[in-house]
């Protein structure tokens, strides 16, 4: 991880799992020596979460099973003080770690692109000739610390039986066959007056197990909030983010996207 001190850019190298969760990772260096450990980027959190040797209930980060170990480091000052952060209602302790000045301004870009490339589909049905629905005064909200596209329930729903989701199928998700994308239909989001189009292969995830056929499921899902839950949102996980270049401006407030080249 890498910072230029005269007003450039960091760049981080990112792993993730395309398969099925969509989380996406960077490797980061912490104490003297450096203990490399794999951190989730989470633009919808305050917090990034380092797993510790002394959290027994912590999974693993690491391929040698091990987290951080502060006793290895050489720099590592204990104030004696521990904080607790209460994560999703996890109750995860934490290490609170001091800003070090290094971002001039608190915007972040993102380009999660399948490392595979991009895949363009030729539109079949035009926009005004297929069902839509109508979301007001919904609140989106942009994360990569969830994978999918979560919609109102009967909107999911809906939806995905029109794209022509297979439904139950050995308890799976809804899913389709890897040959049936080339015949589906771009879905169309339109928010703050800008329509986003994804096309079957941005709305679909590879889902592979040993000895099974490879399927593709539903990229949708649904947000299970009732319908009267207050405010309202939208929730547009790392499957959409994934298909545009994001720049989060936290001084504006403000999410800006652009087309992958």
């Amino acid at each position: 991880m890498h910072f230029q001190p005269d007003g450039g850019i960091a760049v981080l190298s990112v792993t993730n799992n395309m398969t099925i969760d969509l989380g996406y990772f960077t490797e980061v260096g912490f104490g003297t020596p450096a203990q490399r450990r794999q951190i989730l980027l989470d633009t919808s959190s305050l917090n990034t979460f380092i797993f510790s040797v002394e959290c027994d209930s912590c999974p693993a980060d690491t391929a040698d099973g091990k987290g951080y170990n502060a006793s290895d480091s050489s720099t590592h000052k204990n104030k004696g003080t521990s904080v607790a952060i209460d994560h999703g209602g996890l109750g995860l302790k934490s290490l609170l770690v001091p800003s070090q000045q290094r971002i001039d301004q608190p915007c972040s870009s993102r380009s999660l692109a399948n490392a595979n490339g991009h895949r363009e589909i030729k539109d079949r049905i035009t926009p005004n000739k297929v069902p839509h629905w109508d979301l007001h005064n919904y609140t989106a909200l942009f994360t990569t610390a969830l994978p999918y596209i979560y919609l109102r329930d009967d909107t999911a729903v809906g939806l995905m039986e029109l794209l022509g989701f297979d439904f139950d199928k050995f308890l799976l998700p809804p899913n389709v066959a890897c040959d049936d994308r080339v015949y589906m239909p771009n879905v169309y989001l339109t928010i703050a007056g800008h329509t986003f189009t994804l096309s079957p292969y941005d709305y679909t995830i590879e889902w592979s197990f040993p000895g099974s056929p490879t399927i593709f499921v539903s990229a949708f899902s649904l947000t299970g909030l009732d319908e009267n839950y207050d405010p309202q949102q939208i929730i547009l996980g790392s499957v959409f983010l994934r298909k545009y270049y994001s720049i989060h401006d936290y001084n504006l407030e403000a999410i800006g996207f652009t087309s992958l080249m």
